[in-house]
């Protein structure tokens, strides 16, 4: 899968990012809500464990810093695959830098989870 890059032409701005760690089905994640709210992001796992696996998503990007920042553009990065570990990137780009999501999921190849990425711009399943 290549990456792919989409960015809005309209200006709108981060007001707010909520953690999402609710039961199953709803996800583990982020949800990014815009002033303009048709400009959402929603980003997630499915957190139904299954048997032995370990997933989750990851970020270093510490989300208070970019409240009101000005959403630029997103881009979904390549999915990593080997035998245990698979992974796909999303970031955020703003006018204060990168958010990047690192989902995960470590397994023996029998318990995929689906991380959903959900916007104006991009919706994509991908089975990890």
């Amino acid at each position: 899968m290549s990456s792919s890059s989409h960015s809005t032409p309209i200006s709108t701005t981060i007001i707010s990012i909520e953690t999402i760690d609710g039961p199953f089905p709803r996800g583990l994640g982020y949800a990014f809500r815009m002033s303009d709210s048709s400009k959402n992001i929603i980003c997630t796992i499915d957190n139904g464990t299954q048997c032995c696996e370990v997933f989750g998503v990851h970020t270093a990007s510490v989300m208070d810093d970019f409240i009101g920042a000005e959403f630029l553009s997103m881009e979904l990065g390549e999915e990593t695959r080997d035998y245990e570990t698979m992974s796909v990137d999303v970031f955020i780009s703003t006018s204060r830098g990168k958010i990047n999501l690192t989902f995960y999921n470590e397994h023996n190849g029998y318990y995929t989870h689906t991380v959903s990425i959900q916007s104006e711009l991009i919706k994509k399943m991908v089975d990890l």
